[in-house]
């Protein structure tokens, strides 16, 4: 997977993630990461920064209101520590950084 690139800016994922599946229905983007998804998330950056890079990014996406993950095909547990998997997360403006990055456009 690749990401935005910059001076400032940061990967939340690294290029090894492994994406099984992914589909759209009902406006809700559901994916499908390998179980070793939980591995890859860097100790340098929160739990919340790598959920909602993903889930911001998506959203922004015109066809998309909410984003659901799951690791091997299961939603049952949490994603590390704070975010159920079977919950479907929205937009976050809070953990945007204004400097870097736009907001959400309206749909």
């Amino acid at each position: 997977m690749r990401g935005r690139r910059g001076s400032k800016l940061k990967a939340t994922l690294p290029g090894t993630t492994k994406l099984i599946n992914v589909s759209v229905a009902d406006r809700i983007c559901y994916l499908n990461f390998d179980s070793s998804f939980r591995n890859t998330i860097d100790n340098k950056l929160t739990e919340d920064v790598v959920l909602y890079s993903i889930v911001n990014s998506l959203t922004s996406l015109p066809t998309v209101d909410k984003v659901q993950i799951s690791l091997d095909g299961e939603n049952d547990g949490m994603l590390l520590y704070n975010y159920k998997l079977s919950d479907m997360y929205e937009f976050n403006k809070d953990i945007v950084d204004s400097d870097d990055s736009t907001e959400k456009t309206e749909k």
